[in-house]
């Protein structure tokens, strides 16, 4: 972490930017009018959330990034399935995003709602701390 001075009697921490991206839909912010941007993990997480709601093809010039997560919500939830689901995952994860580490995906079905709590535990690279978050992916009928 870097030392920043508040004012000059003052220092803060600063954490310090390891990775940033823009937000899909590019907006400024209303007092600075700079783009808004993710930093680090938070980065990371909407990076492999957009991976894994991507599907093959769907991005010009790039069939190899996406994924046949979102045809699968349409099979029967099983054992099988839900394997087949964390592996695709895992393989998304590290084929396309080199900033992450991952250390597991756990595939929790919902039966009555046809949909899968997808929980995906990795390390930044560069950061001690593990990072887990959590994607609700369901069918859309």
């Amino acid at each position: 972490m870097a030392i920043t001075l508040a004012d000059k009697f003052t220092t803060k921490l600063k954490k310090e930017d390891l990775y940033s991206d823009f937000y899909t839909n590019l907006n400024a912010h209303p007092d600075t009018k700079q783009l808004v941007v993710n930093r680090n993990e938070d980065a990371i997480i909407r990076s492999i959330r957009n991976l894994i709601l991507t599907d093959k093809y769907e991005r010009p010039f790039q069939p190899d990034v996406g994924s046949r997560v979102k045809s699968s919500l349409f099979e029967n939830i099983s054992p099988q399935a839900t394997l087949t689901l964390e592996e695709e995952i895992k393989s998304l994860i590290i084929s396309h995003e080199p900033r992450a580490r991952l250390l597991d995906v756990v595939a929790t079905p919902i039966e009555d709602e046809n949909a899968y709590i997808i929980s995906i535990q990795f390390y930044t690279v560069n950061v001690e701390s593990p990072t887990t978050f959590r994607v609700i992916l369901e069918r859309v009928q």
